[in-house]
């Protein structure tokens, strides 16, 4: 009886909260049509659209609009993408919610669990060379802002049940889970990269919690796990990334467990083997540099006007993330010249087209396999606990890591995409029960279904097999002739 009084108060709580939530987004909507991110650059701009709302909303509100969805999911080609920057700069969309793949199985299969990894949102560039050279203060990372409290009411209304929680809660926590500093340091999460985590969160509640009903409100701790890097935008990434994705987020009902390493290797990190074949990937780098990068015109003509390096990701780090990705003009040097968005685009390509020409070699597939082993080994030991229904699996996992974590997991995969993993990408591994009984995996990076693209079940006529996706874990070691990746690794 109290149970059932329980649950119908925290009904009752979710549909006034609903309600508030929707008279505000038609109030809100009415002042701000849209939220859109604008970088002038001459007579370019880069424009990306915030949506504010709750999933539940924006569904609501944009319904009529809705393409209907499938049971089958085409083939989509995740390099389709129009402009490099934007891609990366990862501006969240209105129609995000419309356009992602996420949640769709077959008729009458019964999704099992999903394992979520999350490259962290936006940041400030790690290197401030750019920075200095144009006094440009950093002030991007205090989400007190009275600027962000006014704009973004979706990000005051998580940064004040945070710090409500935080303070109720009296615990020491490793580092603060909200980006809070008056002017920010290199690589810290900026509030926008918590929005972005926001916006990610949502979209998978209407996939995951409120469409297939995977998280239990009572029983949090024993159906949900989370592991970030032990860095402070992969954690606060993940804060970010709960609050939008669990109903009723608090702090002490979700612990988050840490990593030393972005690989999320734990205990299987040493591999000589993969030191000495990164040897050969770099060195190979390094000629595609001197190649290609060392004689572009335009990343030369970067280079002499901002005054850094000419290799690509310094100019991606210091120039897409430090300017375009914050909403600001791109520099120019005391003579009047300035950068132009389309070098950029340029840089953007070349970088792509530097881990193609990378990864198509052998010695780059080896690497990443071997790097990459055990976290993939660890998804399917995951998958494998549901499918054996032994006590405390878990139906939902969430990943917060870094380009270093999603670029090898994606060319282990074997998926034909080479760009620099965008601010906020999420990477989903679902496990689906047919009505057979039998056991499939989904795999979706950024809102699109990539599962046919992949080494392990390229271009299948069926749906991919859990058993394929093991038998590909298993046999990795039998790549380098051994029966183990331990023994490839001692080799």
């Amino acid at each position: 009886m109290r149970k059932a009084s329980i649950k119908w108060m925290l009904f009752t709580v979710l549909l006034i909260s609903a309600s508030l939530v929707a008279m505000w987004a038609v109030q809100f909507k009415a002042k701000y049509q849209h939220d859109v991110f604008r970088a002038d650059h001459g007579n370019k701009q880069y424009t990306g659209v915030v949506d504010e709302n709750e999933s539940s909303v924006i569904k609501k509100t944009l319904n009529k609009g809705k393409p209907k969805k499938t049971t089958k999911t085409n083939k989509v080609n995740p390099v389709d993408e129009v402009n490099p920057v934007d891609y990366y700069c990862n501006f969240p969309r209105d129609n995000d919610i419309f356009t992602m793949q996420e949640g769709v199985g077959q008729k009458g299969w019964k999704l099992k669990q999903v394992q979520i990894l999350i490259r962290h949102g936006d940041r400030a560039p790690l290197n401030y060379a750019a920075y200095n050279k144009f006094r440009v203060k950093p002030n991007f990372c205090n989400i007190h802002s009275d600027y962000y409290s006014e704009k973004y009411k979706l990000v005051s209304k998580y940064r004040d049940n945070i710090l409500k929680d935080l303070y109720t809660d009296g615990a020491v926590y490793f580092t603060h889970p909200l980006p809070q500093a008056i002017l920010c340091s290199p690589g810290q999460l900026t509030v926008f990269g918590a929005l972005q985590q926001l916006h990610n969160g949502l979209l998978l509640r209407e996939a995951y919690v409120q469409k297939h009903k995977l998280l239990d409100a009572f029983m949090l701790n024993e159906t949900i796990y989370v592991r970030s890097t032990h860095v402070r935008r992969t954690y606060q990434s993940a804060v970010a990334f709960l609050y939008g994705f669990v109903p009723d987020y608090h702090f002490k009902k979700i612990p988050i467990t840490f990593t030393n390493s972005p690989k999320f290797c734990e205990n299987h990190c040493v591999c000589p083997k993969a030191q000495s074949i990164e040897k050969l990937v770099k060195e190979k780098q390094y000629r595609i540099y001197v190649d290609r990068q060392k004689k572009n015109s335009a990343i030369q003509n970067i280079s002499r006007i901002v005054g850094i390096g000419d290799h690509t990701g310094q100019q991606i780090d210091s120039l897409v993330t430090g300017y375009v990705c914050k909403r600001m003009p791109l520099p120019c040097n005391k003579d009047g010249e300035c950068v132009d968005p389309s070098q950029l685009e340029v840089v953007m390509k070349e970088q792509e087209r530097l881990n193609e020409i990378t990864r198509l070699e052998t010695p780059a597939q080896n690497l990443a396999l071997l790097v990459m082993q055990p976290f993939l080994e660890n998804l399917f030991n995951q998958m494998k606990q549901v499918i054996d229904n032994k006590e405390g699996h878990k139906k939902v996992i969430l990943y917060s890591g870094h380009d270093l974590t999603v670029t090898p997991v994606i060319q282990a995969l074997g998926l034909p995409d080479y760009r620099w993993p965008r601010l906020g990408t999420r990477l989903v591994f679902e496990l689906w029960e047919s009505t057979t009984g039998t056991h499939f995996i989904k795999i979706i990076l950024n809102g699109v279904e990539v599962t046919g693209n992949t080494s392990f079940c390229p271009e299948r006529s069926e749906d991919c097999t859990f058993e394929a996706f093991a038998n590909y874990v298993s046999n990795i070691g039998q790549v380098f002739g051994f029966e183990s990746r331990s023994a490839a690794c001692r080799s």
